[in-house]
């Protein structure tokens, strides 16, 4: 069995990035066409909106986060708690391989500036994060204990908390949400990421802030459909705002900028065409509400 701290440290110093692509469904209705097309027109190349990256053979940020984050609390507690003369030889030894492996991150970060892939830099951002606090434990003075290590502070939660009255129900509403929101092309992520956004009655605080979903249409849908979630279904929270916290980490418009408050809000389709949508999602959901703009 190996060593947590050598599967670790093996494990974030591993920066290969490999490119793939998806495959094209049986079920999808004209498959051999579309294939006949990509054989023709791009030589057989497919197109980058098939594209999708992998480091450490995972391709979605919450997978990567929970490895990340079990393998890094039990190196902590083996380097601390672990019985040798040259410990801080070993941190040395530590901190040399991890900030090499910083180095080259930060290279393939602006290596990657031209795809404009958000999924992409949330791996490569992770893996930087879990460096930096790597480095931080290799700083640390060989007296402190490992449970104060732990337990350290860390930055501030946020996420959706769903009201108390959806205890029973929460969950299906989710998972109604995810599907028909994936179904009219808004968001294109793994179910468990979209759940990670919101917190259940009784269910416990996560750790860290989910990561970011992307949103695949502009302000005014998004718009619409918060306001259509908001009152009916989430708890109200202060500093920061339900609304300031979807801006912040929920949602991102596909080109990698950020959402905000100043977006006009009519952008191709009329308030009406995209309040007569959503009604319909929240309908089938079973969250329907009184939703009008004013």
């Amino acid at each position: 069995m190996d060593n947590p701290v050598v599967s670790y440290i093996r494990f974030l110093t591993d920066n290969n990035i490999t490119a793939k692509y998806r495959d094209i469904p049986d079920e999808f209705d004209h498959k051999d066409e579309l294939l006949a097309e990509i054989e023709l027109e791009m030589d057989g190349n497919m197109p980058d909106s098939m594209r999708y990256f992998e480091i450490n053979g995972i391709s979605s940020p919450v997978d990567l986060e929970e490895i990340l984050e079990s393998q890094f609390n039990s190196f902590k507690i083996a380097l601390i708690s672990g019985a040798t003369v040259n410990k801080s030889g070993i941190k040395r030894e530590i901190h040399a391989q991890v900030s090499n492996a910083n180095k080259e991150l930060i290279l393939i970060k602006q290596s990657v500036v031209p795809y404009k892939d958000i999924t992409l830099n949330s791996l490569i951002d992770l893996k930087i994060q879990y460096i930096e606090k790597t480095l931080n434990v290799t700083l640390e003075e060989n007296n402190i204990a490992a449970d104060d290590l732990i337990n350290k502070e860390a930055s501030p939660v946020h996420v959706l908390r769903v009201k108390k009255e959806f205890e029973k129900t929460g969950y299906y509403i989710i998972q109604k949400l995810h599907m028909e929101l994936k179904k009219a092309g808004y968001i294109n992520c793994h179910f468990r990421e979209f759940k990670r956004l919101f917190l259940l009655p009784g269910d416990k605080m996560p750790e860290c802030t989910p990561s970011s979903v992307i949103w695949l249409a502009n302000f005014a849908h998004f718009s619409y459909f918060f306001k259509c979630i908001n009152r009916p279904f989430l708890i109200r929270s202060v500093e920061p705002g339900n609304f300031k916290i979807a801006l912040d980490f929920f949602f991102r418009s596909v080109d990698g900028t950020k959402f905000s408050t100043s977006q006009p809000k009519d952008q191709g389709h009329t308030n009406q065409e995209i309040k007569k949508r959503f009604d319909a999602i929240m309908r089938r959901t079973e969250l329907q509400k009184s939703t009008t703009f004013r």
